[in-house]
This record gives C-alpha cells, structure tokens and sequence, in this order.
C-alpha cells in the first residue's frame, strides 16, 4: 500500500508536467528561463531568526531540488529550496545574487520538495482548505474522496533555567493532521484509533480488521496514510463488512 501511494503521486506529477527525467538538469532560478518565470513569483530577501539552537527550523536537514508552481500554472524548477516550518516559509537559493529569497505565498499555489535517492516526494499546498488553518502552506498525504494532510510546524523553545547546558536552546518539530472529506470541512485529527472511529463510525469494523490484519499503528505517519488509502479504496458494495 506504501508502494501504492508513491506511484499514484508520481502519477500527479506526471499529469502535472511536474516530474523531471533526471533532478541533477533541473535549471537554477538564476537561469534566464527561470528569471523570466520567477517575475511572476515575487520573493523578498530571507533573513534567518537569530537563534542559537539545536536542531533545525527547516523541514528537512540538507536542501533539495524542487518545483514551484504559481497561480498562473507556470512551473519553476529549483536546484536547491526549502521549507522553514518555523517562519513558515519557502526559501531558495538564487545563484546569481548569491542569497537566499523567501517566496511571496500569495504568487504561488504550490510547491514540490524532491529530495532524491530514493525519498519520499514532498508536495505542499497554498490553497485555501480551512480558515482554522493558519499556516501558509500544508502538505498534501493523501488527495482523494477522503484527503489526509499535515501541517509542518517548527516550535523555538527557549532554555527554560540556569545553567542553561541543562535545557539548551533548541526547535521542535510538531506534526497536526487533518482528514477532508468529500463535499465537507476538514477535521483535525490525532492519530489514534479511536479518532479514526469517530471520523468514520460506519466504517469502524472495517477499519479495525485493516489494522488488525496488517499489524499497522496510526499514530505512525505511514500506517495512518495507509488506512486512508484503504477508506477510499474499501466500495461498501464489494466489502460490505463496511456498514
């Protein structure tokens, strides 16, 4: 099933144009091709938080290749970006003036992580889901008739007491998830059985033989995607243990 998802969202990308033959050509946004795009993407210079502290406020450790779309549909290839969840924020690195640009949100409608070697493909939505959303940006795990996604948050806890080597300072990631179904709001959700069962009280039997034949935890990211596929997939006609 984990197989399942990433061939339908190379599929997406597909479908899209999005997904490059070989991320070692992509163009640099300092290429005059990608200037000519980027004008249409208005970005500001990006000023790092003045923190000295463990960890990271981006999503990811190393910068990757990626893909920016705008409102207009145009499709930007970067060399090297990345998502600050703490400033909830997209940066890139633009070679020719050798700094790194912060993405004006309201240009775009989405952007593309494509890490390589064999990871996960990221992809981020701007689109207006949920008014109690207030990042800029949430992550798209599933899009289907029952959609499961995730909010990427970067906290900045300070040391707390003395002597701080005790508690340093240091940023911690924090994960919220949200279940849309079709024609309806999205629901924040925790991942744990029981709130599946409240989500989906008509599909509970069949939601529990899932987990329990396949041996899954929903409070892991993974398994929870899993079970989603699942949802969709499970037609009350061919599996009427559903009801």
């Amino acid at each position: 099933m984990k197989d399942g998802f990433l061939i339908i969202l190379i599929a997406i990308l597909i479908n899209k144009g999005l997904f490059a033959q070989n991320i070692n050509q992509l163009d640099d946004p300092s290429h005059t091709v990608c200037n000519a795009v980027g004008k249409r993407i208005a970005g500001q210079l990006y000023l790092p938080p003045q923190h000295h502290a463990q960890g990271t406020p981006f999503m990811n450790d190393n910068w990757t290749a990626g893909m920016v779309i705008s409102n207009e549909g145009d499709t930007v290839r970067i060399s090297r970006m990345n998502y600050n969840a703490y400033l909830d924020e997209m940066i890139y690195f633009n070679q020719a003036l050798n700094k790194y640009i912060v993405i004006d949100h309201q240009s775009i409608q989405e952007f593309i992580l494509i890490p390589g070697n064999g990871k996960q493909v990221l992809r981020f939505s701007h689109r207006s889901l949920n008014d109690e959303i207030r990042s800029k940006y949430i992550q798209v795990l599933v899009e289907d008739s029952v959609s499961l996604y995730a909010v990427r948050k970067v906290e900045f806890i300070e040391d707390p007491g003395y002597p701080p080597s005790l508690h340093p300072d240091h940023y911690l990631p924090i994960n919220e998830y949200y279940v849309k179904k079709q024609n309806s709001l999205m629901v924040k959700v925790k991942p744990s059985n029981v709130q599946l069962y409240k989500i989906f009280p008509d599909k509970e039997k069949a939601i529990k033989r899932y987990i329990r034949q396949h041996q899954l935890k929903v409070s892991g990211e993974m398994d929870l995607i899993e079970v989603i596929f699942f949802i969709n997939d499970a037609d009350p006609v061919i599996d009427p243990f559903l009801h």
